[in-house]
């Protein structure tokens, strides 16, 4: 309640008289010189001039206006159970149903990829499928795709963190590089969707 406000109808407009209200009264801050002196190495001898003047003079008088203070509620007093709820916000990855094959070379993967970094147990159909179109959407090689499914292999747990990965491919930087005609591109290099 350190500020009040009024308001004054007319037909043309609205004026409102904003009042703050002071701590201290300004004769008392003026007076002490630690507010003062802080107040000057802040703002400046000038604008604490400035100001001391006009806090001792006098105030604009409100008898016409019309008091519309609302009374602010303190927020540290309302509901402290109120929470608001966590939700993670994971990236989708929407594949056509018709798509019935990834233009992804899956030889190549099995051949370079150890079992050692991937196991043979994780090579499911599912994931291998999840591996070649995240290949192709976001133009990663087969070299790129073995380092990137690396880092998403527990071997100690035996398990496969897809999520992981999906986020992996999105930030990888992809190794597809157009060239000047587009036509000129292998239809290997050419996502199927």
């Amino acid at each position: 309640m350190l500020m009040r406000t009024y308001m004054k109808e007319t037909d043309t407009k609205n004026s409102y008289v904003f009042v703050l209200s002071f701590p201290l009264s300004a004769h008392d801050f003026i007076k002490n010189a630690f507010y003062m002196s802080r107040y000057q190495k802040v703002m400046g001898q000038g604008q604490a001039e400035i100001s001391a003047a006009r806090a001792v003079a006098g105030t604009i008088p409100v008898q016409e206006y019309k008091d519309v203070t609302h009374v602010i509620k303190n927020v540290r007093t309302d509901d402290y159970e109120r929470s608001v709820p966590f939700i993670e916000i994971k990236p989708k990855f929407v594949f056509s149903p018709d798509d019935e094959s990834v233009n992804f070379d899956y030889h190549s993967f099995d051949m370079k990829c150890s079992t050692l970094v991937f196991p043979a147990e994780l090579r499911s159909g599912e994931n291998m499928d999840l591996i070649g179109r995240l290949a192709v959407v976001h133009g990663i090689s087969v070299e790129k795709m073995i380092i990137l499914v690396k880092d998403c292999v527990s071997l100690s747990t035996m398990k496969f963190d897809t999520e992981k990965l999906k986020i992996k491919a999105a930030r990888a930087q992809g190794d597809v590089k157009p060239g000047k005609d587009i036509y000129d591109m292998s239809a290997g290099s050419l996502p199927v969707f």
